[in-house]
């Protein structure tokens, strides 16, 4: 994805460029009053929710420069489209580049333009938002809970065997695949933010999600020395169980 992305920019760049070189920049000469462009500037990054716009303004230098015209490009249409004055409308989930290119001078700026999730929001799987890590990278930035428990009464297993982890892997859920066990970290997270009823910012809020409490646990990925964790969404206690002989519970999440 990343790769695809550094190559549909390139393109854009090259397309760019060659509409410069094309149409010309209308600089002046001596003794003419003409300003010439010295810089565009642009917003670095912005985040907007699936269905919404927002105007991005290209600053050319300086300010009274005789040729203002510019041109918008974005470079994964179908994340985001961008008109002819910069109004972005973000579409669907993912990221894209934003490049405006002046029409005098040559000067390019680009701005990244990504979909904003809420904790709490519904994900693209239907899922619930639990964490957000500020920026997309590697592939990601929001992980999601499944709306529902995968098992209520499971063991951790061993390699190979029917167990907590491979009721995550490969669930088709939503239209996706790529669901997995949490890990301990990841399950507090789950617990705190969804669960708890308060965010890590101590905002109020409802308790969602469906989590059992009293004595339930749910079952994390982490293991060590040989030891799986597993962690009480009654007491937010996180407990590993020697020889992991216990049935608990599995929610799946995933990252996007």
């Amino acid at each position: 994805m990343k790769d695809r992305i550094k190559i549909i920019a390139v393109l854009m760049l090259i397309s760019m460029l060659a509409f410069i070189a094309c149409e010309g920049g209308d600089t002046g000469g001596a003794g003419d009053d003409t300003i010439a462009v010295t810089g565009i500037t642009l917003n670095d990054a912005v985040d907007i929710r699936i269905g919404q716009t927002e105007q991005l303004t290209a600053i050319i230098e300086p300010a009274d420069a005789s040729n203002q015209e510019v041109r918008w490009m974005s470079s994964d249409e179908a994340v985001a489209e961008v008109s002819g004055t910069g109004l972005v409308t973000m579409k669907a989930n993912g990221w894209t580049t934003i490049i405006v290119a002046g029409k005098d001078g040559g000067f390019i700026a680009q701005c990244t333009v990504s979909v904003l999730y809420n904790l709490r929001d519904a994900g693209p799987a239907g899922g619930l938002v639990f964490y957000d890590k500020g920026s997309y990278s590697n592939g990601w930035r929001y992980l999601e809970a499944a709306p529902s428990d995968q098992s209520t009464d499971i063991s951790w297993g061993n390699e190979g065997s029917l167990d907590a982890r491979s009721k995550c892997a490969g669930l088709a859920l939503g239209g996706y695949s790529d669901w997995f066990l949490p890990s301990k970290d990841e399950l507090n997270k789950m617990y705190v933010n969804l669960h708890l009823g308060t965010d890590e910012n101590s905002d109020s809020y409802t308790r969602v999600g469906g989590f059992a409490g009293g004595t339930d646990y749910y079952w994390s990925s982490t293991k060590s020395s040989g030891i799986a964790w597993c962690l009480n969404f009654h007491r937010g206690e996180q407990d590993s169980d020697g020889g992991n002989p216990y049935n608990y519970r599995v929610r799946a999440i995933r990252a996007f």
